[in-house]
């Protein structure tokens, strides 16, 4: 049996070991992108009296096992409290530090050659002019930019746009403005991200799975305006039904921009096919993208799935993990169903 451990860090205290049993419940939420990650801490405050900190102050995160060494879940800025009886209870919710200090000044500007030619040197001019640290997979960052219009957006929101179009995430943590595939398993130097085997026996407490019709969404349709020819093209993507196709609206700057924003998206709708929650014995090193590998449990549950939405949480029921998953953007974790 392993033993859990949980620091919570506050002007250099330990307010986990100088609360003890009044510590109720906290629940620390990962979500992959722009989401900011979250924390709640829930006390017990019978007495009226313990002390906590504020609004606006900073607190840290640690847990793990004794057995295997501490790991840091993020630095949070506190920005509410509740206060509820009775009995009489605090609860404290905080976002991420990188959260809170996110641009979000709307800018209307264009982002053109030959001071933007790709989505590498798109990254860099908006992570330059924030302060963080621009940090985009290979495959990505040579996509060719011909005109990019931002309009009124704030950069985070306006970046998760263009990215997205290409099959990208954007996620901005520790200071970095990371874009990376959307359920690639990859981290942005193109390594495997480690993968996590959940079986019945070893860490599988519960779980839960749905599939959705395959033929659902059909293939991707998208235009552009060929300016040599002077005449307008169709790109398609998918193998679904063509009669409920998925079509965008507004037209492409180029046949190669709407041919890559129709394959992200019916990569998009395939990862819909499937979704699954897990919950586990508490794994501090799991987090939003890592993929997963269930093993042993049935045809339709086993096989990768990348999850979408972590949540770690210590309570009266221990300490678990709760993941919800999509299908991974390749390939179909239903294979051995027959289908």
């Amino acid at each position: 049996m392993k033993t859990p451990f949980l620091r919570i860090t506050h002007n250099g205290q330990d307010l986990a070991q100088r609360w003890g049993p009044l510590l109720r419940d906290l629940t620390i939420t990962d979500e992959r992108g722009l989401e900011s990650d979250k924390v709640a801490v829930t006390l017990d405050d019978r007495d009226g009296r313990i002390a906590y900190p504020r609004t606006g102050e900073r607190i840290r995160v640690e847990c793990g096992y004794l057995e295997e060494g501490t790991v840091v879940q993020g630095d949070y800025v506190v920005d509410q409290v509740d206060l509820s009886g009775w009995p009489q209870t605090i609860t404290l919710h905080g976002a991420a530090v990188d959260a809170k200090a996110t641009a979000k000044e709307r800018r209307t500007e264009a982002h053109q050659p030959p001071e933007v030619a790709t989505l590498g040197t798109l990254v860099e001019k908006i992570a330059a002019r924030n302060g963080w640290t621009a940090r985009v997979a290979a495959a990505l960052a040579a996509k060719p930019i011909e005109y990019e219009g931002q309009s009124a957006e704030s950069d985070p929101a306006f970046l998760g746009r263009v990215a997205g179009r290409y099959g990208g995430l954007v996620t901005i943590k520790q200071g970095q403005l990371v874009v990376a595939p959307r359920s690639g398993g990859q981290t942005v130097s193109g390594q495997s991200l480690p993968v996590l085997t959940i079986r019945p026996g070893l860490n599988l407490l519960d779980y839960r799975v749905s599939w959705k019709d395959r033929e659902s969404h059909g293939t991707v349709k998208a235009r552009a305006f060929d300016r040599d020819q002077v005449t307008p093209i169709t790109v398609t993507a998918g193998d679904g039904d063509e009669t409920v196709s998925y079509q965008f609206r507004e037209p492409f700057q180029s046949e190669a921009e709407a041919q890559a924003a129709a394959e992200a998206k019916a990569a998009n709708l395939r990862r819909g096919e499937g979704s699954a929650s897990f919950t586990l014995e508490g794994d501090p090193a799991m987090g939003a993208e890592r993929p997963v590998e269930v093993v042993g449990v049935r045809a339709g549950v086993d096989g990768r799935w990348t999850p979408t939405r972590v949540e770690h949480r210590w309570g009266d029921g221990g300490y678990t993990t709760s993941i919800e998953c999509e299908t991974p953007g390749s390939g179909d974790s239903r294979e051995d169903e027959g289908s």
